[in-house]
């Protein structure tokens, strides 16, 4: 099955995106110290980070209203509607990691009682490992069109309808799966954070083409997500032009389509 892993990806951070999760509105600039100190972020992470990025194939099983991945039962009635939905016939996990640097200087400064430029530290990691995951959905998007599937953009634990009580099941998975070493260690905690914290998890669907099928490769995960209010929000939630419009749901007895269970 599919299996990389990148050992040192290029990580592209949007001044657009930085200012969203500092809390700017679209178009707004920063004042110069504030740039002062998100430049002084880019120049930190750029020295400390070790980034790297892992994708594997994994096997799927999706029916009678049931998900499982390589084996393993994931009990969210979200994901298994978004690969339903999708027409989903494989899956890819996904792991994204920034290193320990980030967080160990991050630690560093608020211990120096500099909070200001460890904030924005925390900041521009986030962003960083945003930027990674968004890259690593571009790969797979362009090898998934070369070899004629479409790709579902990634779903992790803690999205909307995605307890993060599976993110130890993903762990093992993902982890307990691998053929190489990463070349920065990655483990998780009993509450089913990760350390590095700058790291994610995630599972991407791939869907075979066919007429009349068309999936959102490259749509922002804003759309899937339902979480309201939200300050960090890119675009609208897809689902809420349906929910004011009341388009009916399709006849589960009438369609084609796996169908899942509460």
């Amino acid at each position: 099955m599919f299996e990389s892993l990148d050992n040192s990806p290029s990580v592209t951070v949007r001044d657009r995106e930085l200012r969203r999760l500092l809390g700017y509105p679209p178009g707004r600039a920063l004042e110069p110290s504030v740039a002062e100190l998100a430049h002084a972020a880019r120049d930190a992470f750029g020295k400390t980070a070790r980034p790297w990025t892992y994708v594997r194939e994994v096997a799927l099983e999706l029916d009678a209203g049931s998900l499982r991945l390589g084996g393993i039962d994931f009990p969210s009635r979200r994901l298994c509607e978004l690969f339903a939905d999708a027409g989903a016939e494989r899956a890819l996990v996904l792991a994204v990691s920034a290193g320990p640097g980030p967080d160990e200087l991050a630690r560093i400064l608020w211990l120096e009682g500099k909070p200001d430029e460890a904030f924005f530290l925390e900041s521009y990691g986030s962003t960083a490992v945003e930027a990674l995951v968004n890259a690593t959905n571009g790969r797979i998007c362009a090898w998934a069109e070369e070899a004629g599937w479409y790709s579902v953009p990634h779903y992790s634990p803690g999205y909307s309808g995605w307890d993060m009580e599976d993110q130890p099941k993903l762990f093992e998975l993902i982890v307990g799966g691998m053929t190489t070493t990463a070349p920065q260690p990655l483990s998780i905690l009993d509450s089913g954070m990760l350390y590095p914290r700058k790291s994610l998890l995630g599972v991407v669907g791939l869907a075979p083409k066919s007429p009349g099928r068309t999936v959102a490769s490259r749509g922002s995960s804003c759309r899937r997500c339902s979480l309201s209010p939200c300050a960090y929000r890119r675009v609208r939630y897809k689902e809420s032009r349906r929910l004011a419009t009341s388009v009916p749901l399709s006849n589960p007895a009438t369609s084609n389509q796996a169908t899942c269970r509460s």
